[in-house]
C-alpha cells in the first residue's frame, strides 16, 4: 500500500520509532493499572480497541506525536466516563461518548494527513468502524446478560413469594382449623384437627370422670304384704335400673363421644354436623338426672305414700324437650353414617371409644338413638305399675293422668320424628334433581304419596322411569348418572287419566297415562309386576276421586 508523506517518514523514522516504542509501553503500563482500576472486563477492551487504533494507524503510516496524545486522551476520558457507569443505561451512555471519541479520532487522523489516498482513507473507516461494532456486541452481549440475571432474579423472587404465600394459606387454614390446647394428664397437649391420628394422642377421659354419674342401680330385697305389692315393687325398682343405667349412657354420649370433639378434638367435623348427632342432649342428661334423683326419693318411702305418678307429672314440661331430640333422629343417623364413610379420623375416634369398658361394645349410633327409645318407654312402664296399684290409693290416679300426658308426649315425639322425616326425604328428593324447576324447587310444601322404579314404553325400547307420585301432581323423572333425576314431565293430576294398557313386544304388566290437555297425550307405563300395576293404578284414581276430577276408568284395549 502506498503512503504518503514519505518525506516525513524517511527523516523522523528513526526517531518516531524509539519513541513509538516508548510510548507503547507506557500505554501497556497505563492499560495493566486502568485494568485494575477497572469494575468491568468490557470497559478494558473498549480502550484495548482504541489503542489498536491508534497504535495501528501510527505504527503502518508514522502519525505525528499530537495525534497519537490527541487519541489516547480521548481514549482515557472515555474510559474514565465508562469507569463511572454502573447501570446498562449509564453504560450504554458511556459507549455512545466512546464511539463519539473514536469517530472524533478518525476524522482527526484523516485531517492531519497530507493528502491520504482514498484506499488509506477508507482503511482508517473501516478500522473505526469495526471498532463501534465491537462495542455495540460487547453492549448487546452485556445487555442480554443483564437482562438473563434479572429475569432470574425476577424468577426467584417470583418463587420465593409463591412459597410464602403458600406457607401462609397453610399456616390460616390450621388456625381455623384450629389448634387446640388440652391438659391431659397434668400436661398440655396441642393437636391440629385434620392432621392429627387418634391412636398417638392420649384419650381425653377427664370429661367422663368428672361428671359424677351415678352408681348402678342395687334391689333391696324386703318384705311386701301381697304379690300384687311385690310385683309393683319389681316395677319401681325395673324404673329406677333402667333409669340408672340411662343416665349413664347418656354420660358415655355426653363424657367421651360430645365433650372431645367439642374440646380437644374440634375442628376433627364441621359444628353444624355437631348439632345434627348430638342436638340438645346435654339438656336431657339434666332432665334425667333430676328425674333419678326424685324417682329414689320416692322408692324409699312406703308403698302407700310413694308418689311416682306426680314426679312425672311436674316433669312433662322438661320431658317435652325429648321431641326436638327425637325429630332429628334420622337426621344424625344419616349424618353419622355419612361422617364414618367421609372421615376416617373421626371412624377412628369412634372406634377408639367404641373399644373402652364404659362404652360396653355399643357403638356411637346405638348411643344416639337411645333419648328415643328412652321416652318411649315411660308410657309402658307407668302403665303397668298403674295396673298393680291398688284402686284405693291416691297414687292411682296420679299414675292415670301421668300415663295421659306422657303418652301424649311420646306421641308428640314421634309425631315430630315423621314430620322431621319426611321434610328430610323432601329435601333430598329436591337436591336429587340435577336442574330442579318450578314446584320442583318447593317440595317440602308437598306431601309425598308414592315412589317407584318404572319403566317408560316407546314403540321399540323401554327406559328406566322414576315415578314419583305427590297428593296434586305426578313427577316422572329419568335416572342419571351419579345418582340424579332429569326431569322428564310433570302433571297436575286435575289433567290426568289412567287406564290399563295392553302388553306389547317390549313391555308386560303396562299401564297409560293419558293427559288431554297435553301434546304428547299417552304415556304408556310398565311396571315389574302386575301387582305393582294395579297399586299404582288405584292409588292414582283415589287420589283423583278424593279431589273429585276422576273420570270412569276406560276398559282394557283388546
Amino acid at each position: 500500500m502506498d503512503t504518503p508523506g514519505a518525506y516525513v517518514k524517511e527523516k523522523a523514522k528513526e526517531k518516531e520509532h524509539e519513541r513509538q516504542k516508548e510510548k507503547e509501553k507506557e500505554k501497556e503500563k497505563e492499560k495493566e493499572k486502568e485494568k485494575e482500576k477497572s469494575p468491568r472486563e468490557e470497559d478494558d477492551d473498549h480502550d484495548t480497541s482504541s489503542s489498536y487504533l491508534g497504535a495501528g494507524i501510527i505504527s503502518d503510516h508514522g502519525l505525528i506525536s499530537g495525534i497519537s496524545k490527541t487519541s489516547y486522551k480521548l481514549a482515557r476520558a472515555s474510559r474514565k466516563i465508562r469507569a463511572g457507569s454502573k447501570g446498562p443505561d449509564e453504560q450504554e451512555s458511556a459507549t455512545v461518548v466512546f464511539q463519539a471519541d473514536v469517530a472524533a479520532f478518525v476524522d482527526l487522523v484523516l485531517k492531519n494527513l497530507d493528502e491520504p489516498s482514498p484506499a488509506l482513507a477508507e482503511d482508517i473507516r473501516a478500522r473505526g468502524a469495526e471498532i463501534k461494532m465491537r462495542c455495540e456486541g460487547k453492549l448487546g452481549r452485556k445487555k442480554s446478560r443483564i437482562k438473563s440475571d434479572k429475569e432470574k432474579e425476577k424468577a426467584d423472587r417470583d418463587k420465593e413469594k409463591a412459597e410464602k404465600e403458600k406457607e401462609k394459606a397453610e399456616k390460616e387454614k390450621e388456625e381455623r382449623e384450629g389448634k387446640r390446647t388440652a391438659s391431659v394428664s397434668g400436661s398440655p397437649l396441642v393437636v391440629t384437627a385434620k392432621k392429627m391420628k387418634i391412636d398417638d394422642v392420649p384419650f381425653p377421659r377427664h370429661h367422663y370422670d368428672q361428671m359424677k354419674l351415678p352408681c348402678q342401680w342395687v334391689r333391696v330385697e324386703r318384705e311386701y304384704e301381697s304379690k300384687e305389692l311385690k310385683h309393683r315393687a319389681a316395677i319401681v325398682n325395673e324404673l329406677l335400673e333402667t333409669e340408672t343405667g340411662y343416665v349413664r349412657d347418656l354420660g358415655v354420649l355426653i363424657g367421651l363421644y360430645l365433650k372431645p370433639l367439642q374440646h380437644e378434638f374440634s375442628g376433627l367435623i364441621a359444628d353444624f354436623d355437631m348439632n345434627r348427632l348430638f342436638k340438645n342432649v346435654e339438656y336431657l342428661l339434666g332432665v334425667n338426672v333430676e328425674l333419678l334423683e326424685r324417682l329414689q326419693v320416692e322408692e324409699k318411702k312406703p308403698q302407700e305414700e310413694q308418689r311416682i305418678g306426680n314426679v312425672f307429672l311436674d316433669m312433662i314440661g322438661k320431658l317435652a324437650k325429648y321431641n326436638a331430640y327425637s325429630a332429628n333422629n334420622d337426621i344424625a343417623a344419616s349424618t353419622l353414617e355419612k361422617l364414618m364413610q367421609e372421615n376416617s379420623t373421626f371412624a377412628s375416634f369412634v372406634e377408639k371409644v367404641h373399644c373402652m369398658d364404659e362404652s360396653r361394645q355399643q357403638d356411637l349410633n346405638s348411643y344416639i338413638i337411645k333419648p328415643f327409645q328412652r321416652i318411649c318407654r315411660y308410657p309402658l312402664l307407668i302403665k303397668e305399675l298403674h295396673k298393680h296399684t291398688p284402686e284405693e290409693w291416691e297414687e292411682k290416679q296420679m299414675l292415670a293422668d301421668a300415663m295421659e300426658q306422657i303418652s301424649s308426649t311420646v306421641k308428640g315425639a314421634n309425631e315430630a320424628k315423621r314430620v322431621t322425616e319426611s321434610l328430610y326425604q323432601m329435601v333430598e328428593l329436591q337436591n336429587s334433581f340435577v336442574k330442579p324447576e318450578g314446584e320442583l324447587k318447593q317440595l317440602h310444601k308437598h306431601k309425598l304419596v308414592a315412589m317407584d322404579e318404572l319403566k317408560r314404553v316407546t314403540k321399540s325400547k323401554t327406559a328406566k322411569c322414576r315415578c314419583i307420585l305427590f297428593e296434586n301432581m305426578l313427577v316422572l323423572a329419568k335416572p342419571v348418572a351419579g345418582g340424579k333425576l332429569d326431569q322428564s314431565e310433570m302433571i297436575p293430576l286435575e289433567q290426568l287419566l289412567v287406564c290399563p294398557e295392553p302388553d306389547s313386544k317390549v313391555s308386560v304388566n303396562n299401564f297409560a297415562i293419558m293427559i288431554p290437555t297435553s301434546k304428547r297425550a299417552k304415556i304408556v307405563m310398565s311396571a315389574p309386576s302386575a301387582e305393582k300395576r294395579d297399586e299404582w293404578m288405584q292409588l292414582l284414581v283415589s287420589i283423583m276421586k278424593e279431589k273429585a276430577c276422576a273420570p270412569p276408568t276406560p276398559p282394557l284395549v283388546e
